[in-house]
């Protein structure tokens, strides 16, 4: 069974040892780790990587919320942040959780609720890093099916094309002018000119490229395929590439506990 990995910061030692007690009742979660400073905790945050940080406001150099800006500052987000603090007011509360943390709670904590909660933003984070993990595994896929078929990066209508991919993917039955106007509100432009853009990208790279299409994505018509019709192809064929069929790469679900120490 994998167990959730906890790190606590508090400058009270004896008030470390009670929750560190307290949640290893419960033979998923282990504390890995212990510091009563805030840079220290991002050495140990780093080195330790752990699942969850139980930390207090006040602690030696840095405190709760300087360590919380480093980790936003460094993009440092495969971890939830528990404060468990006896000194806060709203305004703290509100300026603790707008830097990233969870939720603030006093330190005389109810033990069941704190250990659900622990569970709860775990399961969260593993989910939230799997579909981040998918999402690149299908940009860098679709990305190397472009190149292979000759797109240059230097058109448009990439971007817009990359786009609809990544939409057609997560909604099979999704027609191309409805994946054009929320292209088109992204880029702050018209469902025409994305249209445009990506028949064109379409058109030079198979015109140069005819052979390509035919050895990627298995095209052997003479003329250039529609829009429409490259979507679809494209679709099927990261469909085949990551073998899923009939269930969504992006909500694939997954096994919370598995593994071992």
């Amino acid at each position: 069974m994998k167990r959730i990995k906890v790190l606590i910061a508090d400058t009270d030692k004896e008030y470390y040892e009670k929750l560190k007690n307290e949640i290893e009742e419960n033979e998923d979660i282990k504390v890995i780790s212990y510091c009563n400073d805030g840079k220290e905790a991002i050495v140990k945050i780093n080195l330790t990587e752990p699942d969850i940080v139980l930390m207090d406001n006040i602690l030696n150099t840095w405190d709760g919320i300087e360590v919380l800006d480093y980790l936003k500052y460094k993009n440092i987000t495969n971890l939830s942040i528990i404060f468990l603090s006896s000194i806060y007011n709203e305004k703290i509360r509100d300026m603790i959780i707008s830097r990233g943390a969870k939720c603030v709670l006093g330190k005389l904590y109810n033990k069941n609720e704190l250990v659900n909660m622990i569970r709860e933003y775990y399961k969260q984070d593993k989910i939230k890093n799997k579909k981040i993990i998918q999402e690149n595994k299908l940009m860098e896929y679709i990305q190397k099916i472009f190149i292979e078929l000759g797109f240059k990066v230097s058109h448009k209508g990439y971007k817009y094309l990359k786009d609809v991919i990544i939409i057609k993917f997560n909604d099979e039955e999704i027609k191309a002018k409805f994946a054009y106007k929320e292209i088109a509100k992204k880029y702050k432009t018209t469902p025409a000119c994305v249209e445009r853009a990506i028949n064109h990208t379409i058109k030079t790279a198979f015109s140069n490229n005819r052979e390509m299409f035919w050895y990627n994505v298995s095209y052997n018509k003479d003329e250039c395929p529609k829009n429409e019709e490259f979507f679809n192809m494209i679709y099927e064929e990261l469909i085949m590439y990551f073998d899923f069929f009939n269930n969504k790469c992006i909500s694939d679900e997954i096994t919370i506990y598995d593994g071992e120490y």
